[in-house]
C-alpha cells in the first residue's frame, strides 16, 4: 500500500509541475512587446525634464527643512511643558510643607 501511495503521489506531483509550466507560460504570460497601462496611470507623465527634476528636488528640500523646524519646536515646546509642569509641582509641594509646618507651629 505504502508503495502504491508513493507512486501516485510523484505522478501527481510530476502532472502537477507540467500543468503549472504550462500555465505560466502560456496562459499567464505576457508578451514582451504589449503595453500594458492601468487605468490610473493612464495620464500620468513619467519624461521630467531635468530643470522640473531639480525644482522638485528643491521643493522636497524646502519642506524637509520646514518638517525639521517644526519638530525642533514641537520638542522644545514639550520641554517648557515638562518645566511648568516641574515648577508647579515643586510650588505645590512646597505649598503643602508650608500648610504642614503651620500645623506644628
Amino acid at each position: 500500500m505504502h508503495k502504491f501511495e508513493t507512486l501516485l503521489e510523484s505522478a501527481v506531483d510530476r502532472n502537477f509541475d507540467r500543468f503549472e509550466l504550462y500555465a505560466l507560460k502560456n496562459l499567464f504570460g505576457v508578451p514582451e512587446k504589449v503595453d500594458i497601462v492601468l487605468p490610473h496611470y493612464e495620464e500620468l507623465d513619467f519624461d521630467i525634464s531635468v530643470e522640473k527634476d531639480q525644482k522638485l528636488d528643491e521643493e522636497l528640500e524646502l519642506l524637509r527643512s520646514q518638517l525639521i523646524a517644526v519638530k525642533k519646536k514641537k520638542k522644545k515646546d514639550m520641554q517648557h511643558i515638562k518645566e511648568a509642569f516641574f515648577i508647579h509641582k515643586w510650588t505645590f509641594n512646597v505649598r503643602d510643607l508650608t500648610i504642614n509646618l503651620d500645623f506644628f507651629i
